[in-house]
């Protein structure tokens, strides 16, 4: 995917994009199973530390990190995104700012950030992007990278198309480039990081898989 034309494309629907995404029934039920396993996940990690959260969006994740009293610092290509993450977090005393940014070619410097993560971000980009983008991570953090990919495999594709089939969207992007574990290991690996654990969000209803990576000394 452009990147600059993804930007264009976010920059118009940011509004409508955090109200169908985030604040239907649909949104909020994948909330609490994401934030459910979210939950388990931050008793491995620091409990304080500076987090950048990369393609922030509407500040979804951005959120979660702020309640969990991290220094958050959050970024996205797009200017629409980053007001709408704006307005959703304003007040927080942890939120250290916004960047606007391409997720290749990072303007921070190296190891500046004890976690990094991204969220509904990674099933966009080709596998050769992903890689590009798991290298900078690894340049700009110390420690821990929690990121969301799409599962691929045959259970997966058979979902999508049943829900072709029956005429129900995946949603925009979601399945784009799907990948299985392996693949999610070794991407992480081509950037010198561990992959240290996998959950899926929901198995029957979502590709959505959370993956907490170990940066590798």
């Amino acid at each position: 995917m452009n990147q600059n034309s993804s930007s264009q494309t976010y920059d118009a629907v940011a509004v409508i994009y955090d109200r169908s995404r985030f604040r239907t029934i649909r949104g909020r039920f994948f909330s609490i199973l994401r934030n459910r396993i979210l939950d388990r996940l931050a008793m491995e990690l620091p409990s304080s530390g500076k987090v950048f959260d990369l393609a922030c969006g509407t500040g979804l994740m951005s959120a979660w990190l702020i309640k969990k009293n991290y220094q958050t610092t959050s970024g996205d290509l797009s200017r629409g995104m980053i007001e709408m993450a704006k307005n959703n977090l304003d007040g927080s005393d942890s939120l250290d700012g916004f960047l606007q940014l391409d997720a290749t070619r990072i303007p921070i410097k190296s190891k500046a950030f004890d976690i990094v993560t991204s969220f509904r971000f990674l099933n966009l980009m080709s596998p050769e992007d992903r890689v590009r983008i798991h290298k900078e991570v690894s340049r700009i953090c110390k420690q821990y990278y929690l990121i969301t990919y799409a599962l691929g495999g045959p259970y997966q594709r058979f979902r999508g198309k049943v829900k072709a089939i029956l005429g129900i969207s995946l949603g925009e992007g979601a399945d784009l480039y799907p990948a299985t574990i392996e693949e999610i290991r070794n991407e992480l690996a081509q950037a010198g990081i561990e992959m240290v654990s996998a959950y899926p969000v929901c198995s029957l209803l979502t590709s959505e898989i959370i993956v907490l990576g170990k940066i590798k000394a």
